[in-house]
């Protein structure tokens, strides 16, 4: 074996079977350590493929090679391979398995135009000794046939592919690398790989983060950064600092957009608003609009969720609430604001409504500006209704608690249900640690009440399980809750029934009213559509229940054939109520002083003849 400095230089290695088995494929010379992001002098651990650093002695690569256990590098500077197990380096020219990373590494890193096509450098600067042979296992062999030596002395080989021939020297195979990667599509695909976009990376690490909720310091994950190594060795891996960055940027640009769009709503907003706390007690305001956009869809968005000041007053967040609608623009184009039944939110309203650049622009002086929670008021009468019972939830709840503590309460609650044969076909897993709502916790546990009862006589330590006259209540309440709630909706079905039946009825006596007209031989000078209304009046009468909103949604465009002497102006006047259908329902439109004449002049250019007997008769 030669020596190279104070380091010996081998021929074998016992650490071979460890290479990655695709060395074809590697990063650039100039990829950075994956880890401090130093483009400078790195190396390649050829058992993963990962770049680090060449402080290897104390640092990354020697890190990297005790945490994998791996210990073969290949240094891009020098294209020297080394062993770390062995503390040596290796011959990657003579090492049949580490010749075609090195002759990879060597296009990277020089380049196709930099190979001297027939390597006579090398000639004349060895010295006179008889050569080693060396064994012909180069991986660009394969794609080419040895021919026999030519005039010139020297060995030939002829390409599978474009059968030409090129000069086969046994000291390099440049010649036949730089024209396998000219000829062969596969080599071609290889060498013009498709570079990495790195703004596009960084933007899809911030959306994950975003999505899924991740910390900052995802991005400094190790198992994370090696995965991106991995699927793209030339990826540049981001810090922490670089990721929030990012979402800060990503937030901003979306703020933009959206600002973009409400700008362009012409109707008004309605608002909700709330306080959220955290498990430590801190306070967060949350602000949503919601409005239906350009193409009927209702649009919920969230414009703020901000830090509020513990124990902060109705004024503090009507001027915070102000703040924000102003930042959006929206300040002038709010229609309701609907808020929890807190106090201090009537003073939220109050002031709001008081101040110059807010109140002069709600519709109806403010009269339906604030609208209270429903579910809020829900609540407050539900708990109102549960206090009759709230000593048997909490006892109730408490015992639920106690049996799924500890494992060995499990195992009695279990053996206690053993002794119950018609509760044995349920396990005690089944019993949820948190209930979705009180009512499931009462008709869940209603099925282990013997089973609790049982492990109250033979566990002293349980003392919350409800008694026999708590258990009758709560089941009482259970039994009637579904039955109450069903009758309730009865009557309000039957409520809507009635009025949706006297809306037929009018609908009715309107076809009487017109088909009786019809017979008393008015004449009308549009009697060539007599047929098309005809078909038009069966068709609405077969589904007369239908209301205005519905048909209006569903009616199609005026054909201009049937109606030649259409008076578009007089046609849009006495449909106005309908164009305003969508800013009733979802919020009053913050512009409507539409003139006209300006309305003449936009649909002047439509050619459409204007007929003012037409509206008359109307």
């Amino acid at each position: 074996m030669a020596k190279l400095g104070l380091v010996e230089t081998r021929t074998s290695c016992d650490h071979l079977a460890s290479l990655s088995s695709d060395l074809a494929h590697i990063p650039t010379p100039d990829t950075p350590c994956y880890r401090c992001q130093d483009p400078n002098d790195n190396w390649l651990c050829l058992c993963c493929k990962f770049v680090l650093c060449s402080r290897y002695v104390n640092k990354h690569m020697m890190q990297h090679f005790q945490q994998s256990n791996h210990c073969l590098a290949l240094g891009y500077r020098d294209l020297l391979v080394w062993c770390f197990s062995c503390n040596a380096f290796l011959d990657a020219q003579v090492i049949m398995q580490l010749q075609p990373v090195y002759d990879r590494a060597y296009i990277l890193k020089f380049g196709m135009d930099s190979m001297n096509v027939e390597n006579d450098e090398y000639g004349d600067t060895v010295s006179s000794a008889p050569k080693k042979m060396r064994c012909r296992t180069s991986s660009v062999r394969s794609d080419f046939a040895i021919l026999p030596k030519g005039p010139e002395g020297k060995e030939r080989a002829k390409c599978k592919e474009c059968q030409n021939s090129f000069v086969a020297s046994s000291s390099g195979t440049i010649s036949l690398f730089r024209h396998r990667a000219k000829c062969h599509e596969v080599d071609n695909q290889i060498v013009s790989c498709q570079p990495l976009n790195q703004a596009t990376y960084r933007e899809m690490v911030a959306l994950a983060i975003i999505k899924h909720n991740y910390p900052f310091s995802f991005a400094e994950h190790e198992n994370n950064r090696l995965l991106h190594c991995y699927l793209n060795p030339n990826v540049k891996t981001i810090s922490k600092n670089t990721a929030k960055s990012d979402v800060i940027k990503i937030y901003r640009r979306e703020k933009e957009n959206l600002k973009h769009d409400l700008k362009s709503i012409t109707g008004r907003f309605c608002l909700s608003s709330d306080i959220w706390s955290s498990p430590n007690s801190d306070e967060y305001m949350v602000l949503t609009a919601h409005y239906v956009d350009e193409h009927w869809v209702l649009q919920k968005k969230v414009l703020s969720f901000s830090h509020v000041p513990p124990s902060c007053g109705g004024i503090i967040l009507a001027k915070r609430l102000l703040g924000l609608l102003k930042e959006w623009g929206i300040e002038k184009r709010v229609f309701t604001i609907t808020l929890d039944t807190v106090s201090y939110n009537d003073t939220l309203v109050s002031h709001l409504k008081r101040h110059p650049s807010f109140g002069p622009f709600l519709p109806y002086g403010g009269e339906f500006f604030h609208v209270r929670c429903g579910a809020h008021i829900f609540n407050l009468i539900v708990q109102d209704g549960l206090i009759v019972i709230n000593e048997a939830v909490h006892n109730l709840r408490q015992s639920v608690k106690y049996v799924r503590g500890l494992d060995h309460r499990k195992l009695r609650f279990a053996q206690c249900l053993s002794q119950l044969p018609f509760l044995t076909s349920k396990k005690v897993q089944e019993v949820p640690t948190r209930w979705s709502s009180t009512y499931l916790m009462i008709e869940t546990c209603l099925k282990y009440r013997d089973a609790f009862s049982h492990l109250s006589r033979i566990d002293k330590y349980f003392l919350n399980c409800p008694s026999e006259e708590e258990w009758e209540r709560m089941e009482k309440i259970a039994r009637e809750a579904i039955s109450m709630v069903a009758n309730l909706r009865d009557e309000l079905y039957d409520i809507f029934e009635e009025y949706k039946n006297s809306t037929t009825d009018i609908c009715n006596m309107n076809e009487v009213t017109s088909s009786s007209g019809g017979v008393c031989g008015h004449y009308d000078r549009h009697d060539d559509f007599s047929g098309f209304e005809t078909y038009t009046s069966q068709l609405i009468g077969v589904d007369s229940s239908k209301s205005q909103l519905d048909l209006y949604l569903e009616e199609t465009r005026l054909d201009h054939k049937f109606h030649e002497d259409l008076d578009v102006m007089g046609y849009w006047k006495s449909h106005k109520a309908l164009l305003c259908a969508r800013d009733w329902l979802y919020g009053v439109p913050a512009i409507h002083d539409f003139e006209e004449e300006s309305l003449e002049e936009d649909f002047g250019n439509l050619c459409l003849s204007q007929s003012s007997s037409y509206v008359d008769e109307d």
